[in-house]
């Protein structure tokens, strides 16, 4: 016994999740409408997705691979971005691959176990050349003045 109502919905489901199945027409149709309203950081998290990751915009979301990534990730590198920008780039494409899972588009987040870059999180140290001591002491006498 085949249910047709069942089958019915399960074929509504299917064409709208086809319809914003590539990853360019879920950005436009459906995901930048939701994070214009929901995000402060909304203009850099577009122009992530429609600069860095505009050659995936064609592609279908669940066959967006993690290697896919990790290629873009390399190509980044050589081009002289640092680690820390390339996880943040990364991540905006993860959390809208999370998105989409949850609207039910698509199954499943396809780079959910993915690593992120190692990054050196010792800073650099840097000290004042005798410009700029002078220059912070003078500043700081003029304070200590004004306060008197």
């Amino acid at each position: 016994n085949i249910d047709i109502q069942q089958e019915k919905r399960l074929a509504s489901q299917r064409a709208k999740s086809s319809k914003h199945s590539t990853l360019g027409k879920f950005v436009t149709e459906k995901y930048k409408p939701w994070v214009e309203s929901n995000q402060k950081s909304h203009k850099e998290s577009l122009r992530t997705l429609n600069v860095d990751f505009e050659h995936l915009h064609s592609r279908k979301m669940h066959e967006i691979s993690p290697w896919d990534v990790q290629k873009w990730m390399s190509n980044a590198k050589k081009r002289g971005l640092e680690a820390t920008t390339i996880n943040r780039r990364v991540a905006t494409l993860k959390s809208i691959l999370s998105k989409a899972a949850e609207w039910k588009v698509i199954d499943s987040n396809p780079l959910a176990g993915m690593k992120r870059l190692k990054t050196d999180n010792t800073g650099r140290v840097r000290y004042l050349d005798n410009s700029e001591e002078e220059a912070l002491r003078a500043t700081l006498d003029n304070r200590q003045e004004c306060q008197r």
